[in-house]
Parts: C-alpha cells; structure tokens; sequence
C-alpha cells in the first residue's frame, strides 16, 4: 500500500515537472513571439521616419539617391534597434516571467521612448542639417525649454504635425493593431530574434561609420542612425582625457605647444603668455592720429561665405555688405572658431582657449576663487575701459543664453542692453506677422534701441560698441512681413541676379532674412554715417558662425564666414586671402590702436591668435583650433594642414581637402593638435592663462 502511494506521489510530481516545462516552453515561446513583434513595429515606424527624411531632401534639394537609404541608413537603424533589443532582453523576459502587466507597460514604453528620440533627433537634423551631439547635454533645462518653444512656429507647423501623426501611428500600431504571428512562425520566432541579436552584436562597431566611408559629410550625417551618432559623440569627447598630476608631462605638452607658435613665451607657469610683439599689420592701411578711435565690432548671425560675396558658389545675397567690402579690408578665406555662436564673444575678443567643455570657454564649468566664473584673461573690454573708452553691448535675444550676461559683466562691460531693455520685451511677446514664438528682437529694432540710447552711453567718451544680430536665426521669422511676399523675392533675386532655384538649396523665409539683415545693416550705416563720430570710428562686421546650405558638401560649412574692417579713416582698401579666424582679429586690432593711435596695451598677453594675415594670395601661415571635439567636422588648422575626423589633410587654395599619407607628417602634426588640446584645458581648468 505504502508502495503504491510512493509511486503514485512519484508519477504526479513527474506529471507536474512535465507540465510546468509545457508551460514555460509556452510562456518562451509567447514571450519571444510578443516582444519579436513590438521589435517589428519599432523597426517599421524607424523605415516611415527614414522614408519620410528622405522624402525631404529629395523635394528641397533633388541631390539624395535613395542608394544612402538601402545600404547605410536601414541597416545602422535595425542594428540600433536589435542592439537596444539585446540590452532590455534579460529584464523584459524576468518581467514577463513574474508580471505580464509590467512587461507590457516596459516594453511599450521603451519603444516609445526610442521613437520620440529618434523622432526629435531626426526633427534637429531637418530643420539644422547637424546632428545633435553631447553639447545637448550642457544646456539648461530653462535653455532647452526655450529653444524648443522657439522652433514651436507656423512656418514648421507642417514638421511638428509630421511629428505627431508619427506618433499616432505608433501608438495605433502599438495599443490597436493586432499582428498575430502565424504559430509556425512563432515557433521559429525564437532562434530567428535570437540569430539577429547575435549578429546586431558581433556587428557591434558597425552600428555607426566614421566620416572617411562616406563619400561627403552630408551623406556621413544622413546616412548614420542619429542615436548612435549622439552616443558616440559621448565617447569620442576628449573633454576628461587629460589629467594634470604629472610635471614631466605638463612641461612636454607646453614646449610642443609652444613650437607651434613664432612668440617669446615668458612664464611656462602660464603656457600661453608671451611678450607683447604682435606686427602691426594694419598699421599701413589706416591714417595716424592722436585720437582714440570709436570701435564697433558687429558679429551678424549667421552671415556666411556660402551667400554672401563673390566667391558664393551662385551669387551673393548681401548687396549691401558687399559694397560695403569694397569700401574696407576684407578677408576673404575666413573662419570662425565654432560652428555656433557660443564661440564669437570669447574668441573675437580675448581670442580666448576653446574651453573645458563642448560649448566654449563662455560656458566653462570649472568655479573659480573670488566668485570669479572665468579664468583670469585680457580682453578688449577692460583693455579698451584701461583707456577711458565707455563699453556697450546691444543684442535683441536673451541676455541669459550661453553665459552671455555672466560673460560680459565678469569683463566689466559698462552697459549691456538685451530683450529685456525693449519696450515690451520680445519674450512675452509673439512674433506680429504670424502669431509665432521669436527670439527676441529683429536687427533693424537692435540698431534703433542703440541710437536711442547713443547719447546717454557715450558721454562724449571714445566708445566700444558691440552688437549681436539675430535676425538670421532660425526658424527665421524676425523679419519684416513685407521681405516674406513672393513678389519682393522674386523681384530681390534678379536684382542681386540670382536665380530662383536658391529656393532649392534655401527656405524662403532663411532668404528673407538673409535680405533683411542686409539691409536692417545699410540702414545702420545710413544712420551712424549722420553722427559726429562716425568719422573717427573703425567698423569690424564678420558672422559668428557660418550657414551652410542644403546639403553643401564643403567641410567648412559652419565655419566660412567674411570679415570687413571698414573705416573713414583707411587710406585704401584691398582684399586679402591669407587664412585666418576669430582669434586672430585682437592682436591685430591692438597693435593697430598701440601703434596708429598711441594707446597703452599690456607688454605681456596670452592671445591663442596669431593676428590677421594680410597676404594678396592663398596662403596658410596661422594655426587655430575649430571645434576641438567634433566627430562631423573639422577640428583644428595648422599652417597648411588640417585634422578632420582624426584624419590629417592638406589644405589647397579652394579650401578642398587632399588626404596626407607621409606618416611622419601626420604624426607631428597629431601631436601638434594633442599638444594644443591639452594645454587648452590645462590653462582654463587650472586657471593659467594669464597671471594679472
């Protein structure tokens, strides 16, 4: 009897395993065929996103084959996604196990959060055609919250409503439609998901491609998946690489540094101080005087190179400014340091280091003593206020955005004029013309404030004036309504003579407010030219960045931009095709002021600049960083080379690009770079850029 029990106890508990392997073998295979299916989904929603990007480039710039689309763009999103897959398996399969509820609610959530990344990223990319980088994740919450209010206009309605009939369809195909799988191919489903997460890792370092295995950078930014693109912007930043424990290392990297510059370093205390020597290479251009001259220094947003001058590759946008070039010195092969604006203010006037993070030495993060926020530098502002000049600054944006304010007012600026200061302030306020948010204040409003205010911030005192435009800012609704009417552009373009097709590589509302600070700055012209001291001021115009166009294929499309010194005071004018950049304008303007006008300038500086360089034909003779920690875009000039995607390029007289293969060159240039780097972020996060 004890027998039969023991063996009917045995059979029930083997009946029971048997049961629960049946169950689990039916929960696997449930659970592999459900997530395989979500997986299919995410993956078709990213082929509607793709197909729909592309749609756009094909009808904006007819110069996108769809062969991008099949060989690259497909294959590095389903990588993505299968990547992401392999990741989140092992917790979606104990969730699953435990608690099909909150299975659910992860995985669709993942999806979704995958989606409206890759959605947001893919809107960034249509509206800025750059890819979203780690800088992303240097902007305030307020500063992230305002650009997005700001693109939120009606000339991008068409965009955002995109954006959320994708998500609709997501979340229709996600809570409504049924996909059931054919139970022979959810049989299968297992070692087919399986198989493709093996692969999706093995293929690991394919997921993103560097810039050399594209044929130009617009098709490396598109054909790329954006999110591993942000990813790998993390890894490739060389912003915490470099420690500064070892002395050996330190005096190394400074005697490479230093070699890279003709000047009488003083200190290696301070790598970047030397002693003040700086050719005055305008000085035979201008008329000696014992009088201070008045500065204006105008850095126009956006003004670019790619649409403004004759060498624009289908005809210039900018009749005014280019009148007024052939009235001035002007510069024709010049760059800004940064592709964005953060750059202008530090570089052009304290041709400062590019900082210890991603967005420029105006938004460094290190805290220093004295509740300073910068390290200790010389700028024209406290140079110039040394010399009894009153200093302004008049923007029409935020005054808060990039540092700007700290910025200024840490270098003593006497009067800093911002959106706040109009009447009413822009911010609280939407754009008249078609009820959108703006920026702030258009460049005709920013010149007018400064006039009104012009008497009681001079005080009969030589003067520094500097103004920030923003009327060529996207989404480009600043403008006056009139320079928005098909028939004023249409009459403009074969004024200028440029065909219409520029409509093709611009939006219209971007070619109204090219039009419009043109002449938002003629009209200043005509104003200023009306006041006493129009006659003994010197006028600096240059962009602070440049604006490439459509799917330019130039490697310098955010960084070519036009400089203008123009003043009554020149005795000639000429064009000049040395290279240079931002930095290089202080040592120049100084030496000038020092020499033509006897002005006190410190006898030691730490300028990173190396001053204008005034050759008549194509040369390379200055070194200057661009974007350090670009992976799309070129980081650094030195002489008459370039590194660009951690490749080394020789620069030609069109500023195209020849690959250098001599080893030893390339070696000694890389640590040229390297040097620089390090020293770089050594003397901002050290604090040793200058001891006064």
């Amino acid at each position: 009897m004890q027998n039969l029990k023991k063996n009917s106890l045995i059979e029930n508990t083997f009946e029971n395993v048997e049961e629960s392997k049946v169950l689990l073998k039916d929960k696997l295979l449930h659970f592999f065929a459900d997530d395989f299916t979500k997986k299919l989904i995410l993956l078709f929603i990213f082929v509607v996103i793709r197909l729909l990007e592309y749609s756009f480039f094909r009808i904006t710039h007819n110069e996108i084959g769809f062969e991008l689309f099949f060989n690259r763009s497909l294959n590095y999103d389903f990588l993505l996604v299968l990547q992401f897959s392999s990741v989140m398996l092992i917790p979606l399969l104990f969730s699953f196990l435990t608690n099909f509820k909150l299975y659910s609610i992860i995985n669709v959530s993942f999806c979704f959060f995958i989606i409206l990344v890759n959605i947001s990223l893919t809107h960034f990319f249509l509206t800025n055609e750059t890819l979203l980088t780690y800088q992303f994740s240097e902007f305030s919450f307020d500063e992230i919250c305002k650009i997005i209010f700001n693109e939120l206009t009606v000339n991008r309605i068409w965009l955002w409503t995109i954006n959320v009939i994708v998500i609709a369809l997501s979340a229709y195909m996600f809570f409504f439609f049924k996909f059931n799988l054919p139970i022979k191919f959810k049989k299968i489903s297992i070692p087919i998901y399986l198989i493709l997460i093996a692969v999706s890792l093995v293929n690991l370092r394919s997921s993103f491609k560097e810039l050399k295995y594209f044929n130009s950078n617009f098709e490396f930014l598109i054909g790329n998946n954006k999110i591993s693109y942000l990813i790998k912007s993390y890894s490739s930043s060389n912003i915490t690489l470099f420690n500064f424990s070892n002395i050996n290392e330190i005096n190394k990297q400074i005697k490479t540094y230093q070699s890279i510059y003709s000047k009488h370093f003083t200190n290696n205390n301070y790598p970047l101080k030397y002693k003040w020597q700086d050719k005055n290479v305008l000085g035979n251009f201008f008329n000696y005087s014992n009088n201070q001259p008045n500065v204006v220094i105008i850095i126009s947003e956006g003004l670019s190179s790619f649409f403004s001058g004759k060498n624009s590759g289908f005809g210039s946008l900018t009749p005014f400014i280019d009148s007024l070039s052939n009235k001035s010195l002007y510069w024709s092969n010049f760059f800004s340091n940064a592709e964005r604006t953060y750059g202008s203010l530090p570089n052009i006037l304290a041709s400062a280091p590019s900082g210890d993070n991603g967005r420029g030495f105006i938004n460094t993060s290190i805290k220093f003593p004295k509740q300073k926020r910068y390290p200790t530098h010389n700028t024209l502002i406290n140079i110039l206020k040394q010399n009894n000049y009153v200093t302004n600054y008049y923007y029409g944006g935020w005054g808060w955005f990039d540092n700007v304010s700290f910025y200024l007012k840490e270098q003593g600026i006497d009067n800093f004029v911002c959106e706040d200061d109009f009447n009413p302030p822009k911010n609280v306020k939407l754009n008249e013309q078609d009820f959108s948010s703006c920026w702030g204040h258009n460049d005709k409003e920013l010149f007018e404030i400064s006039f009104d205010l012009f008497n009681k911030h001079i005080q009969n005192r030589p003067y520094l004036s500097i103004y920030q435009t923003i009327s060529n800012h996207s989404p480009y609704n600043l403008s006056e309504k009139s320079y928005y009417e098909a028939e004023y552009l249409n009459t403009k373009l074969k004024k200028v003579k440029v065909s219409e097709r520029i409509f093709e590589k611009i939006e219209k509302k971007n070619v109204s407010s090219i039009f419009f600070a043109d002449d938002a700055l003629k009209n200043y012209f005509s104003q200023i030219k009306k006041n006493p001291t129009f006659n003994n001021t010197i006028f600096i115009i240059t962009g602070d960045h440049s604006l490439g166009l459509g799917s330019d294929k130039s490697p310098f499309k955010n960084y070519l931009v036009p400089l203008i010194i123009y003043s009554p005071m020149l005795n000639t004018t000429k064009e000049f095709k040395g290279l240079c950049s931002h930095i290089d304008i202080l040592p120049s303007l100084l030496s000038l002021l020092e020499n033509n006008f006897k002005m006190k300038v410190p006898s030691e500086n730490a300028w990173i600049g190396e001053g204008l360089d005034t050759s008549l034909v194509f040369n390379c003779n200055n070194s200057f960083p661009l974007n350090l920690n670009a992976i799309d875009k070129p980081n650094f000039v030195y002489k008459n080379y370039i590194m660009y995607s951690d490749n080394i390029y020789k620069l030609n007289s069109h500023l195209l690009l020849e690959k250098e293969d001599d080893i030893n060159i390339i070696n000694n240039v890389k640590n040229k770079i390297n040097a620089f780097q390090y020293i770089n972020k050594y003397v901002c996060t050290m604090n040793k850029i200058i001891d006064n």
